[in-house]
């Protein structure tokens, strides 16, 4: 069986299980304080954790703001050892990744679904998080939600 594609690009507005793989990210290394259901969508709060992190990696000045793409997936495996699309992958679900043009790309994770529960997703994004603050030494604090 071949690979499914990966999308290029996560803008806001994207939703699905695959967003909160990214917020457990970026709460595990302090770009997102604000308490977080991670709550599968990209939203205004997603989106500044995103340029946040872009600006700690200084890839702002290279048009990335706020749009989680390849170069700055690059930049995060290079720099933490966080692979997004390998996790991804191993998260079951469909999440509708919207491109810079606001097309939007549905993917769905090659990953076996029939024996994964839904607080046993949860949990895995609670142990990203939680890995990505002891690694890196960051803590995060409370602030409010997203919608």
């Amino acid at each position: 069986m071949s690979e499914v594609p990966f999308p290029p690009h996560m803008c806001a507005g994207s939703r699905g299980p695959h967003v909160s793989v990214l917020q457990a990210f970026l709460t595990g290394v302090g770009v997102l304080v604000h308490e977080l259901d991670f709550n599968r969508r990209f939203g205004k709060v997603t989106e500044d954790g995103v340029d946040t992190l872009q600006a700690n990696l200084g890839l702002n000045e290279k048009g990335t703001t706020g749009d989680f793409e390849e170069a700055t997936r690059n930049e995060v495996k290079a720099l933490y050892g966080f692979d997004f699309e390998a996790i991804c992958r191993t998260i079951p679900g469909t999440t509708g990744f919207v491109q810079p043009d606001h097309t939007v790309i549905l993917w769905t994770s090659p990953a076996d679904t029939k024996d994964l529960m839904p607080d046993e997703v949860t949990e895995k994004l609670v142990d990203l998080a939680a890995k990505g603050i002891s690694d890196h030494g960051t803590d995060s604090s409370s602030g409010g939600d997203e919608t």
